[in-house]
């Protein structure tokens, strides 16, 4: 579709050529990209999506959370690896829904977004990295008390969440073959209803509980939400996401709710963080992981 809701729309040209590359990654293929006021919107709805669920994910990951990782490996493990995931991607899908557009002579096509699958991410969170981590027991010699052996258990934990994250997109690339049929038999209602249980419940309820913890800041951009994404409201150019988002920062600093000091100690973790490969913790760790194939 080309409406306002569009991630990325396509435009019609002619078929690609050139060969094999013309036909996969050539100019033809990728001249179909464009972008509106739809796609401009749709990037600050799934950007804020991302974010929230990325907060989330490494407060519970985080010694306030579940204390499954230290800090070194949420940000030099954890988000990086997340990052070059989200941005190849997107890239991924992009070219493919462009290589649609361009087969097909269509200018209809929308690229999927490619983002954080929230129901897997919880599911795995609780159901394998939770049960594996806390069951750790360091190495004899080793004060359980200990700094050294805290950080011990936080590089396998990691170790141990790569090997499970690889073995679970090879069980989702070989179901992938039935993935069709499935859709064909199975309701939809069945196959989102995890999808919206998980997002009421951890993304929906937990955030109106810290709305009604500072409710000037927090019930005024909720209701603004509502009211713009379910009256049909328009914003002009300035996207809906961005609107509400704006308000929110607007409030939080007016009220005080944010100030420089916090900021500051937001942005203390912020700079250039090399990913750890862990290639070789992909085999090592999965006889560990047997009893959770399920999950």
């Amino acid at each position: 579709m080309s409406d306002e809701k569009n991630i990325v729309a396509v435009s019609a040209e002619e078929p690609a050529s050139g060969g094999c590359f013309g036909r996969f990654c050539g100019r033809q293929v990728w001249s179909r990209w464009s972008c509106g006021k739809g796609d401009v919107s749709g990037f600050f709805q799934l950007f804020f999506d991302n974010v929230a669920t990325t907060l989330t994910l490494t407060f519970l990951l985080g010694p306030f959370g579940l204390n499954l990782l230290q800090s070194d490996e949420i940000y030099d493990g954890f988000l990086p690896g997340l990052g070059i995931s989200m941005v190849f991607g997107n890239l991924y899908y992009a070219w493919m829904a462009c290589r649609l557009s361009a087969t097909e002579q269509r200018n209809d096509v929308t690229a999927n977004p490619y983002g954080i699958n929230t129901p897997g991410a919880f599911a795995y969170l609780f159901g394998v990295l939770a049960p594996v981590g806390w069951s750790l027991v360091c190495p004899e010699g080793m004060d359980p008390d200990s700094a050294e052996c805290v950080t011990w258990k936080s590089k396998e934990t990691l170790a141990i969440g790569v090997s499970a994250n690889f073995i679970q997109a090879i069980i989702a690339a070989a179901l992938g073959v039935v993935a069709p049929w499935i859709q064909r038999v199975c309701p939809v209602a069945s196959l989102t209803s995890a999808l919206g249980g998980i997002g009421i419940t951890f993304l929906g309820i937990g955030q109106f509980v810290y709305a009604y913890d500072e409710p000037i800041v927090g019930l005024v951009p909720a209701f603004l939400m509502v009211i713009i994404y379910f009256s049909g409201l328009r914003t002009g150019y300035v996207p809906e996401a961005l609107v509400i988002a704006g308000a929110g920062t607007i409030l939080g600093w007016a009220d005080g709710v944010a100030n420089a000091g916090l900021v500051e100690q937001a942005t203390s973790v912020v700079g250039w963080h090399t990913p750890q490969f862990l290639l070789v913790s992909i085999f090592s760790n999965v006889s560990k992981l047997a009893p959770y194939f399920g999950t």
